[in-house]
């Protein structure tokens, strides 16, 4: 043994060099060697016992990725023991988990170490990853069902449709572009701001909407990531008016915050239910896809929110429509902030771009839906 011992660096990096390879060989990934040879080369640099965990300082624990589960599944083996982690095509740095079959369990993890915690999760038992469920007559981990969708599945732009029509329900594709300076009542500075909005002809239309938008933010702030915010079911903006529900999108890609009410204007409420899905990056000079969807049924208010991202190429995102969509937000109760819509206006609202270079907008719509 070296006289020296090993900094807290030292075993730290160790540490994870061991979990990756512990992790590997219970999975049965294609990387085992490798990842021994790699826990073998710093050990014997340290001269260290390969005969179990070090106790370690503060050794940060492997992160467990979720990925993208599509709603229903694509038909693959729900047994975890099935499971492998390979490459995916595109994008091909990303990696995602199949069954022996090869077939998609999940997909678009950032690392293959957290694609094989995943894994390792759903072989809990009794506990499920993100995007599945256990089926209590089985006791095995299945895909989320789909969401309900009408007969006409797309909209007039060759966009999917998440919830049914409203029988002899309006869509709305009339939007106004205002650029705004905004002067906060928290005093923080002030700065540009863009809101795009539909007007419905009533109160009533604009109660169950699904509210779709493309956007792509042109110029940004450099200082601190803000949010898209989509504005459901208010009037216009004045002191102590209300009530809007606020489905949100970090620009960063974070889920800092995901929902708000706003019940009288000017002050904010946080909900931020944590997103099913991450948005898996920033949204900043790229096209980005979302939805905020609200509706009332049985008295009470329900909001959730969809992404699309990334974007593969705007000008045909029709031929994109299959399996783009995902769920973000989990369906929401906000009945004890408010019920009722007490507005005609739909807006979406990005604060922090810069005046005269406002974000694009595409296929855009608000849609009277049926509860589902």
């Amino acid at each position: 043994m070296s006289g020296k011992e090993p900094s807290d660096a030292d075993k730290i990096k160790l540490e994870n060099a061991r979990v990756k390879y512990e992790e590997c060989k219970k999975t049965g990934c294609a990387d085992e060697q490798e990842f021994f040879n790699e826990y073998h080369d710093i050990a014997v640099s340290l001269l260290i016992d390969l005969s179990g965990k070090l106790d370690l300082p503060d050794a940060p624990p492997i992160e467990i990725e979720h990925g993208y589960v599509k709603p229903g599944g694509w038909g693959a083996k729900q047994d975890p023991a099935t499971w492998s982690v390979t490459n995916m095509k595109d994008p091909p740095e990303q990696f995602k988990v199949v069954d022996d079959n090869g077939i998609n369990i999940a997909t678009n993890f950032k690392t293959k170490v957290g694609a094989e915690a995943y894994i390792t999760e759903a072989k809990n038992a009794g506990q499920c990853p993100t995007g599945q469920h256990l089926d209590p007559a089985t006791n095995k981990c299945v895909p989320d069902s789909p969401p309900p969708t009408g007969g006409n599945d797309k909209d007039q732009f060759g966009i999917a449709k998440i919830h049914k029509d409203k029988p002899s329900g309006t869509t709305n594709t009339v939007f106004k572009l205002e650029e705004k300076r905004r002067n906060y009542a928290s005093g923080k500075p002030s700065e540009d701001s863009v809101e795009y909005t539909a007007t419905a002809k009533s109160k009533e239309q604009n109660s169950d909407v699904e509210a779709t938008f493309y956007t792509k933010i042109n110029s940004f702030k450099t200082k601190e990531p803000d949010s898209l915010s989509d504005k459901l079911t208010g009037p216009p903006h004045k002191d102590g008016a209300g009530s809007w529900a606020i489905p949100d999108f970090m620009t960063d890609g974070s889920a800092s915050k995901t929902l708000e009410v706003e019940v009288k204007h000017p002050h904010n409420e946080s909900v931020n239910p944590k997103p099913l899905t991450a948005i898996g990056g920033s949204i900043v000079g790229k096209w980005f896809g979302h939805k905020a969807i609200t509706w009332v049924k049985d008295g009470k208010r329900y909001v959730e929110s969809w992404i699309h991202f990334p974007v593969k190429n705007i000008d045909a995102v029709g031929l994109e429509q299959e399996d783009a969509w995902r769920q973000y937000i989990p369906t929401t109760d906000i009945s004890k902030k408010f019920v009722n819509a007490n507005g005609t206006l739909t807006t979406c609202r990005i604060d922090g771009v810069k005046k005269g270079d406002p974000p694009d907008f595409k296929y855009c719509s608000v849609r009277e839906i049926s509860p589902p």
